[in-house]
């Protein structure tokens, strides 16, 4: 599988040399980003999109002008708002002749969550394409319409990208142009990844020593500290309290619904209720991304060295614990089908 894996890695680096046209490129990294295989051609990504970005632009294409921002912002490469005021009417508002292109105004909504702090007319573009995206939610076709339910839900640039990836390999065949070599090599690493996900799953869950050097380095410290507490537990314990630790081991994990949410505690020291609160632990996740957003153009040494990358992935991740009006934290629940999709639904090669 390694082979093959290296076999097609070669064949998309030779697709990224005919792409003489703009939209051609655009289209190529998207896929890549949605398919979970951008990492293998990190250099040759940068360089196509430092290329577009010193180019001149002139589409008046929604889709095209909104996934050219979407893109370049998202790797650090500054993109100024005013490119959506070609879609605005006469009143400076998004023209309602933009609906007509529902590809083109999911681009935008998802373009748009790329906003920092100041940036009203991005505000703008995200209620009014919500707005018109809901509307007509019931006319789309697959995939768009899966696309569409996912990214009213949680919006794409803030979606946990592995769980994206696993609904987009079997949407891409779908997309018309979609190349096959692609499509192969994502679900080749996507499967390679899972496995060793599951076995790092598998050696953690039997709370042996000898996990450790199955594990990556990232896990091995957590382990082995986590290991050693018990250990002094056990120590500071009579024989027969020591199924006690057994019992803890056994039951970390599990929810027993005792512990207050977020919301909860949001509720009970501001006196509001539910819906109050939800509201405003919503709206400083959106300050708070609006600050990463801003990070990407203001630390470019940051940016490039990957250390914003995992920022971002980590912040991306709460969208499975606090997405859907959840508390995932408290109450999982609702992980479990996540769950399943990331660990234990198989990809059909």
């Amino acid at each position: 599988m390694m082979l093959r894996v290296d076999t097609l890695k070669q064949d998309v680096c030779m697709i990224f040399k005919p792409c003489k046209h703009v939209i051609e490129s655009l289209t190529l990294v998207n896929a890549l980003q949605l398919l979970g295989t951008n990492h293998l051609l990190n250099k040759h990504i940068d360089i196509t999109l430092h290329h577009i970005h010193e180019c001149e632009f002139n589409s008046y294409s929604l889709y095209e002008v909104a996934l050219r921002f979407r893109l370049l912002r998202e790797h650090g490469l500054w993109v100024s708002p005013d490119v959506f005021d070609k879609f605005k009417d006469e009143r400076g508002s998004f023209s309602k002749e933009i609906t007509n292109e529902p590809k083109g105004l999911l681009g935008l909504y998802n373009a748009a969550f790329l906003l920092i702090h100041g940036e009203p007319e991005l505000e703008e573009a995200i209620s009014f394409a919500r707005y018109h995206l809901e509307s007509m939610r019931g006319n789309f076709k697959s995939p768009l319409a899966e696309q569409v339910k996912r990214a009213l839900d949680i919006p794409l640039p803030r979606t946990y990208r592995r769980l994206e990836t696993m609904h987009y390999l079997t949407e891409y065949k779908q997309e018309e142009g979609h190349n096959p070599i692609l499509l192969e090599l994502a679900k080749l690493k996507f499967t390679l990844l899972q496995y060793v996900h599951l076995n790092e799953l598998k050696s953690i869950s039997r709370w042996d020593y000898d996990a450790d050097s199955l594990l990556p380095e990232y896990l091995k410290m957590f382990y082995n500290l986590l290991l050693t507490t018990f250990k002094e537990f056990e120590d500071q314990l009579g024989l027969d309290k020591r199924t006690q630790v057994a019992y803890v081991k056994k039951e970390l994990g599990k929810n027993k619904g005792d512990v207050p949410t977020t919301v909860e505690c949001y509720m009970y020291d501001h006196k509001v209720s539910s819906e109050v609160a939800l509201s405003c632990i919503e709206s400083f996740m959106d300050d708070e991304w609006k600050t990463i957003n801003q990070a990407r153009f203001e630390d470019l040494a940051l940016m490039s060295a990957g250390f914003l990358k995992r920022v971002i992935n980590y912040a991306s991740s709460t969208s499975l614990f606090y997405g859907r009006n959840k508390e995932g934290f408290t109450f999982g629940t609702h992980l479990q089908e996540t769950v399943d999709i990331l660990f234990v639904k198989s990809v059909q090669l």
